[in-house]
């Protein structure tokens, strides 16, 4: 619903127009909707924690029956009534101070997890013989995509020659809009295609050639439309297909492989322009963000799936891939993120109890589980409660991809680098994506161009102190980021990454999407 406001409200405009009794109704249910919300955001945040496995919601520390629509939760509330029932946050504070957090002994076995991740990328798809969603995954990809050793040479992405062609009314959608297409269409579609198999391969199919993967609010889509307007890139079906992080996607193999073909399919106007035009510069990218955070849930009762599939199989697929990390300010992101996607009632109070109720929850869950676990758990979907703070442990994430992917084929950039200077940051892009070089006024005149992802709330930050985080806040999460900070640059060797300089600025509100 957030992502599509526009659309809706066109749609809204049509139906009212064209059915006045049926617009008055859509228009009570939204009404009502947002009326009782109140009721159903503080209903639903129990139900977070209480589906942590094993976990018994009765031993529970806080009284969950004080969670009721009588409380008053408007703006005159503080911080400190919210704590009483979310987390004390004095408590808080010292487990966090110097670091604790991070102790190793409170994390045990991510050191092994990144070991097997590195094992495996080094023996190559022959060592995953003990790892059945791997070989899985793999054998889905294999059906329609050949070993790397087929690519052509003569193109710059990873692309080959095959017998089909996609049905001429075939156009390509996400999981989110199949899965309730009727498994009839994909046989379909398989059925189409393995009748082609014994005819000529002149069809040319085609994966990208980079990945920009990061996290919401990070910047990406910017950056994205900024490759874009290179003379030698040539657009996809769309920025973020989502595929690779939709691990919702794996289990019935008709569906899995018709999955595949789908992906494929994204890259097919591509295609067709690599065979009109000078192929051999020429090149696609993959958008999706999620790639790199929404992984295949790691679980304790599955201990042969690993929270580094997705690099492994892309890695498989295609070795010589380039990805681009783009990475902002954790805290900055968290609350930006908060503001553009959670659908409540929003102010720096509700934040600050979002904040304590998460760091509550990520506790509870490492009691009972690993890190690596609580890290990929799927948290019923709820960006607003702890996957979003889970997002910005950066060092997590980037770590368990830098054992699979060689650091030379990766290019780490700070999101407050491109606010500060898109044209320098651009140029180091297009440099590593090995494109043509473009003068310095052309990369100003992209750059100068304002991205419509550029309107936010953050501009309100100019309006006054109504929506600056509360010092608290931001003090709290400076203890929980600032180790994993401190990992971050050490693996990177690049102190900037410990963003020292944001950390004690009472107000850091930026215009950066």
């Amino acid at each position: 619903v957030c992502g599509n406001r526009t659309l809706i409200m066109l749609y809204l405009g049509k139906v009212l127009r064209e059915r006045p009794y049926l617009a008055f109704i859509i228009i009570l249910v939204l009404f009502s909707f947002f009326y009782f919300h109140r009721t159903i955001r503080i209903t639903a945040i129990p139900s977070v924690i209480g589906s942590y496995p094993g976990f018994d919601k009765s031993n529970f520390q806080y009284d969950f029956s004080e969670l009721t629509p009588s409380l008053d939760f408007g703006n005159n509330r503080t911080a400190n009534n919210a704590s009483n029932l979310y987390g004390d946050r004095g408590h808080i504070n010292n487990t966090f101070v110097g670091g604790q957090f991070y102790d190793e002994s409170l994390t045990p076995g991510f050191a092994d997890v990144l070991a097997q991740c590195k094992a495996l990328a080094s023996g190559g798809s022959q060592s995953w013989t003990n790892h059945e969603s791997l070989l899985y995954r793999l054998k889905m990809l294999r059906t329609v995509i050949p070993s790397a050793d087929q690519f052509l040479s003569e193109f710059k992405n990873p692309c080959w020659y095959d017998s089909y062609d996609f049905p001429a009314n075939m156009q390509y959608m996400r999981y989110s809009g199949r899965k309730n297409i009727p498994l009839s269409n994909d046989l379909a579609l398989l059925k189409h295609v393995g009748d082609a198999k014994s005819g000529p391969k002149s069809k040319l199919k085609c994966l990208p050639y980079f990945h920009l993967v990061g996290f919401p609010k990070g910047g990406t889509t910017a950056l994205f439309y900024y490759i874009e307007k290179h003379p030698d890139y040539v657009s996809s079906c769309e920025k973020e297909p989502q595929w690779w992080g939709n691990y919702k996607i794996f289990g019935e193999k008709d569906r899995d492989v018709a999955s595949v073909l789908y992906y494929i399919k994204c890259f097919d106007n591509t295609t067709q322009t690599f065979i009109r035009g000078d192929h051999s510069s020429l090149i696609t990218g993959d958008g999706s963000t999620t790639a790199v955070w929404r992984q295949p849930p790691y679980t304790n009762h599955e201990g042969n799936r690993l929270p580094c599939e997705t690099p492994l199989l892309i890695n498989e697929l295609q070795p010589k891939a380039k990805y681009i990390f783009l990475l902002r300010e954790p805290i900055d992101q968290l609350y930006s993120a908060y503001w553009n996607f959670c659908l409540k009632r929003k102010d720096p109070n509700e934040f600050d109890k979002m904040v304590l109720f998460d760091f509550q929850s990520w506790k509870k869950c490492l009691e009972i589980n690993s890190a690596t676990y609580c890290l990929h758990k799927d948290y019923a979907d709820n960006v607003c409660a702890i996957d979003g703070l889970m997002h910005n442990l950066y060092y997590m994430f980037v770590s368990i991809w830098m054992q699979v992917i060689p650091r030379d084929q990766i290019l780490f950039l700070k999101s407050e680098d491109l606010k500060e200077d898109p044209a320098d940051v651009l140029r180091r892009v297009y440099k590593f994506l090995e494109l043509s070089p473009v003068s310095h006024e052309k990369l100003l005149q992209i750059v100068s161009r304002q991205h419509i992802n550029e309107q936010n709330f953050l501009h309100k930050a100019d309006n006054g102190d109504k929506f600056k985080m509360l010092p608290s806040t931001r003090d709290l999460l400076t203890k929980f980021y600032k180790p994993f900070n401190q990992k971050l640059a050490l693996l990177l060797g690049d102190d900037r990454f410990l963003w020292d300089d944001n950390y004690h600025k009472e107000s850091r509100e930026r215009k950066l999407h």
